[in-house]
């Protein structure tokens, strides 16, 4: 089970954003405990990324857009984080995410849908 991870950036802190993350990571786990418990969860976030890619020199929030999207490619669950309806890009994100067919979790929400009502 790959989740994706689509949280709000822009405007917030390093700090808002990891604790975001982790409150995230944390409600993941426990709503898809059998996969984490077999090791097959994967927990898919730009904010990794960051970690471990080779970026242009000036990524702007578009390139990151970009490389978001390619990273729904193999994923089961778009995870979104409260507050995704105010960001721009956690709505581009939710869009593709349904356009194709991905599974779509509202955080606090009990289970995933296939739908895009809220």
């Amino acid at each position: 089970m790959r989740v994706f991870i689509s949280q709000p950036m822009h405007g917030l802190t390093d700090e808002e954003i990891q604790n975001n993350k982790e409150k995230a990571i944390e409600e993941i786990k426990r709503l898809y405990h059998f996969f984490d418990k077999n090791g097959e969860l994967e927990i898919i976030s730009t904010t990794e990324q960051r970690k471990h890619e080779i970026l242009p020199k000036e990524a702007s929030r578009l390139w990151w857009l970009g490389r978001a999207i390619q990273m729904l490619e193999d994923v089961d669950v778009i995870y979104m984080c409260k507050g995704w309806n105010r960001s721009s890009g956690c709505r581009v994100e939710k869009y593709v995410a349904h356009e194709y067919d991905i599974s779509i979790h509202y955080q606090g929400e009990k289970s995933a849908r296939k739908d895009d009502e809220e």
